[in-house]
């Protein structure tokens, strides 16, 4: 059973997907959030536009762009 909700097995989709107790937490938010932050620092680090060198430390723009790209 899950540690934190005690409702279902805890499988891998368990944890990522569906336990009531970290959607309560906010966690699902701020991990989808932590992917979307790591995906637009790679990005600008492919096309050569500002950024942070950490991920963590990233605070993405409304849009980065240069003559090359145009990231929203």
């Amino acid at each position: 059973m899950c540690r934190l909700c005690g409702q279902k097995g805890e499988s891998v989709s368990h944890i990522v997907c569906e336990c009531k107790k970290l959607a309560q937490w906010d966690e699902y938010k701020q991990r989808h959030d932590n992917v979307a932050k790591v995906v637009h620092w790679k990005l600008c680090k492919k096309y050569h536009l500002e950024k942070k060198d950490k991920w963590y430390e990233h605070a993405p723009d409304s849009v980065s762009e240069n003559d090359e790209v145009k990231l929203p």
